[in-house]
């Protein structure tokens, strides 16, 4: 007897798996489409009006939704530059009113760490990370509510040390994994990073 032709359909059907990533590749492609164009209009706007703060803010939401586009379509590379240029416009705002802006300028200054070091730029990676250490400190000193942003900035320094191939990473790292949540006041950041690092195999910095 004949064997049994396999239907095109099954030969060719995709996997929940690889039907998922396609989407999930698919959907940050659209929005990366979606955010350049929103770019080139916003930096357009600010070449003729360059004073306008509202509109650079935009322009920095815009650039960092960007970098996680680019991160997630395969580009780590444009997903730097675009954290590059979303750290350059908040900056200002930061320095003009640290404390309504210092968590949200520490996330940023943060992921420009992890999108320098996918982008195999672990100089500017390195630098960042002191750049945060010193950013959490200051923070801590101008409001108690940021007492947990010193421990957080150890530990994606330990991480980075660890991944780097300094061992002497391994205790601070550890320091902060043995942190109990709510000890600390706006511990929003720090426990988030513990929760990223236990689920993706230990590890902040990762090249996925």
């Amino acid at each position: 007897p004949k064997p049994k032709r396999t239907s095109k359909l099954k030969r060719n059907s995709l996997s929940t798996n690889q039907t998922g990533d396609r989407l999930f590749f698919a959907k940050w492609i659209s929005d990366k489409e979606i955010e350049e164009k929103k770019r080139l209009e916003r930096e357009q706007y600010i070449k003729d009006k360059p004073n306008d703060m509202e509109m650079k803010a935009n322009l920095a939401n815009t650039y960092n939704n960007l970098a996680l586009c680019y991160s997630y379509v395969g580009n780590p590379h444009k997903a730097f530059k675009m954290q590059q240029k979303t750290v350059e416009y908040m900056t200002p705002f930061y320095l003009s009113n640290k404390v309504p802006y210092g968590q949200n300028y520490f996330t940023i200054v943060l992921n420009l760490s992890l999108y320098a070091y996918k982008a195999g730029e672990n100089e500017v990676a390195s630098s960042t990370i002191e750049t945060l250490a010193e950013l959490a400190e200051e923070l801590k000193g101008l409001n108690p509510n940021y007492e947990s942003f010193p421990l957080a900035a150890s530990f994606v320094k330990g991480d980075f040390m660890v991944k780097t191939g300094d061992k002497k990473g391994s205790a601070l790292v550890e320091k902060a994994l043995k942190y109990e949540s709510g000890t600390m006041t706006n511990d929003f950041v720090l426990m988030w990073l513990i929760q990223d690092y236990k689920e993706h195999g230990n590890a902040i910095f990762r090249m996925q």
